[in-house]
């Protein structure tokens, strides 16, 4: 999923990170609250367009709801239950 299409999916905002139950340190919106530093909104941006592509990919494959899955992006993984996914 693009950024512009969470974007337009997140109008009332934290709407996506709720239904995806998204780790609330990869920033809220794509602004991510970090008082103007572009690098580190650009970084959280991008965690959270990638817990979202995770949490789709695996959930997906497994059948469950996106918002069942833990993605931990710095680590490539995801799991569901008790089992853990290695992502490339």
């Amino acid at each position: 999923m693009a950024r512009a299409e969470v974007d337009e999916l997140d109008w009332l905002t934290g709407t996506v990170t709720e239904i995806y139950a998204l780790d609330r340190s990869a920033g809220v919106g794509s602004e991510g609250g970090t008082g103007g530093r572009v690098n580190d909104v650009n970084r959280r941006g991008a965690d959270r367009l990638a817990q979202i592509a995770m949490k789709d990919h695996v959930g997906g494959g497994l059948g469950v709801h996106p918002s069942e899955i833990h993605a931990e992006v710095a680590r490539s993984r995801a799991s569901y239950s008790d089992d853990v996914y290695y992502l490339r």
